[in-house]
């Protein structure tokens, strides 16, 4: 994973946790955003502060966040 990758693309970079709740309640949000705009160039990196992959990676799951992930 590169961010140079997405020179050129609007791009976001969203800090977020599993155990985060703010950040759950939010999700819905980003992903209607992507959604809507991912087709014009909009593109979402997600930066997990999370310790426990396993829950990292079922929140993912969990949240439909269809977008690049590291952790």
């Amino acid at each position: 994973m590169s961010l140079k990758e997405s020179l050129g693309k609007v791009t976001i970079v969203d800090f977020w946790a599993s155990w985060c709740g703010p950040c759950r309640k939010e999700n819905p949000n980003v992903v209607a955003i992507y959604k809507e705009f991912h087709s014009k160039g909009l593109n979402i990196i997600g930066v997990s502060l999370d310790q426990d992959k396993n829950k990292w990676k079922e929140a993912i799951a969990k949240d439909n966040l269809t977008w690049t992930h590291v952790l």
